[in-house]
């Protein structure tokens, strides 16, 4: 597959660093790089094409040139513009949102999209908010845990400042030489002149390869400030790592802060400014909690796997979008919580769940390649998953047909069954089904004490139940409502 990424710039900074880390593992795939902007150094990492104005135009001949599978799309004006050509020329595309900066002339690129990567769940909230029928999906900066090893040596050491020194950064950094005015600043700009005339006794060492760096003189170091990638390649190291955000100091990252701080990807923003009183410890459940989410092996395996899978999408298919994307972030948090390792979807048409958990699947009519075409109740498996479990299913059925889909559902799973059907008691979804002539009007609908005895009566037991899909209800109608949906977790006996 030919994998075309059109960015508007690939110069120094995050989305040069996500992008090398992620096509650096390219497997079988060919990538090139439309570009107007590009730095010198980054020469042979791709095969590149430069163009000397990111318009439609300029776009469409170098996409035509390059005859790529699908296309990967990057603000800012590269979006818009690479969308719009996109469009006109038929391919496929996918979009990277960076940071919230986006309004409403994204809108028609994001919903054209095929997916949008959203690098947090900050950034993932403003695009549905904003771009109401787009596909997102999120995907994290990754670290490579392999070039950033622990090095940390103890306290007593120099603290390390690394920020790309330009406006938007510079009140936070002078925030952060206050405190440590003998500090090594690690980052260049257009603000570099200034702080050196403010900050004398502070090393100004311009950019430097942090892994590299650090490998060298890691041990004379025990302390890191900075911002989004720079706290993660911190943590990676074993460092006590300091938050600084735009406009000043916000804190030590903790293990018990590591979440909340990752939902803005380590920005800062939305959090207070703090005097420093003492150094925080390093802890090594950091490394752990970083690796879950932020390990750039598994988030360019989620990449290209996402990739792989719109890519295989039988030509002439429609847009197999068909889950609201909340519920879709919803089930993933679910899911995770669970801590499986292996899942199966049953009636997994349009690949979306079993995509974003990375589940296997069956269907009678498979959409997307990788499906296994099946019915349940004729299938067989010599393995076994941690989870089994279905959307969209059940209601299909006759209550005792059910029943038999549920206990062979059971008989694939090693601990958990899930499933989720429309709820009787959402009013919305109710009247519209009332309303109309489609296939679904005939299809059952539960309560949580209905479903769970549906269950019940297959031989499981309860672990939980529960409604989900709030934003889902409101396609149906405005009227105010229950979820769409009722869900049962259960296990065997």
């Amino acid at each position: 597959m030919k994998i075309a990424v059109l960015s508007e710039s690939f110069l120094m900074g995050g989305l040069e660093t996500r992008l090398k880390g992620i096509f650096k593992r390219v497997q079988g795939h060919e990538v090139c790089l439309v570009v107007k902007n590009y730095d010198k150094s980054n020469t042979g990492l791709f095969d590149d094409i430069r163009i000397s104005a990111m318009d439609k135009q300029n776009i469409k001949r170098a996409l035509q040139s390059v005859c790529p599978d699908i296309v990967d799309v990057h603000p800012y004006n590269s979006l818009i513009e690479g969308a719009a050509a996109c469009m006109e020329l038929g391919l496929p595309y996918v979009a990277t949102i960076h940071g919230p900066y986006i309004n409403s002339q994204y809108i028609k690129a994001l919903e054209g999209a095929k997916c949008v990567f959203a690098v947090s769940e900050e950034v993932e909230s403003q695009v549905r908010l904003l771009a109401k029928n787009a596909n997102v999906i999120v995907l994290r900066n990754g670290i490579d845990l392999e070039r950033f090893k622990p090095v940390y040596a103890g306290p007593g050491g120099k603290t390390a400042v690394i920020a790309r020194l330009d406006g938007d950064k510079y009140p936070g950094v002078k925030k952060c030489l206050d405190a440590f005015p003998m500090a090594d600043v690690i980052g260049t700009g257009t603000m570099l002149n200034n702080l050196q005339k403010e900050y004398s006794s502070a090393r100004f060492l311009g950019y430097k390869d942090i892994a590299e760096h650090f490998g060298e003189y890691g041990a004379d170091y025990s302390l890191i400030a900075g911002m989004g990638r720079v706290a993660l390649e911190g943590i990676a190291m074993g460092y006590p790592v300091l938050l600084v955000g735009y406009d000043g100091i916000k804190g030590f990252i903790t293990p018990e802060s590591f979440e909340r701080l990752s939902y803005r990807n380590f920005s800062g923003r939305g959090e207070p400014n703090t005097d420093i009183d003492e150094l925080f410890p390093p802890n090594k459940k950091l490394r752990d909690m970083l690796r879950k989410n932020h390990d750039e092996k598994k988030v360019a395996s989620q990449y290209f796997d996402i990739i792989e899978k719109l890519f295989k999408r039988k030509k002439g298919d429609k847009d197999m979008s068909f889950n609201e994307g909340m519920f879709l972030k919803e089930f993933k948090e679910f899911v995770d919580k669970l801590g499986v390792n292996t899942a199966l979807e049953v009636g997994c048409q349009s690949g979306e769940m079993s995509q974003i958990v990375g589940a296997d699947g069956i269907d009678l009519d498979p959409q997307v390649e990788g499906v296994n075409k099946a019915d349940i109740l004729e299938y067989k498996s010599a393995k076994k998953y941690d989870l089994v479990y279905s959307s969209g299913l059940l209601e299909h059925f006759t209550s005792e047909k059910a029943i038999e889909v549920i206990k062979k559902m059971a008989g694939l799973s090693k601990k958990y069954v899930l499933n989720y059907v429309p709820n009787g008691e959402c009013v919305a979804y109710m009247k519209c089904k009332s309303q109309t002539d489609a296939d679904w009007k005939d299809e059952l609908d539960y309560t949580q004490e209905t479903l769970e005895e549906l269950h019940i009566r297959a031989g499981l037991k309860i672990a939980k139940s529960g409604l989900a899909g709030q934003e889902w209800a409101k396609l149906f109608g405005s009227e105010p409502s229950e979820p769409y949906l009722v869900w049962v977790l259960a296990t065997k006996r």
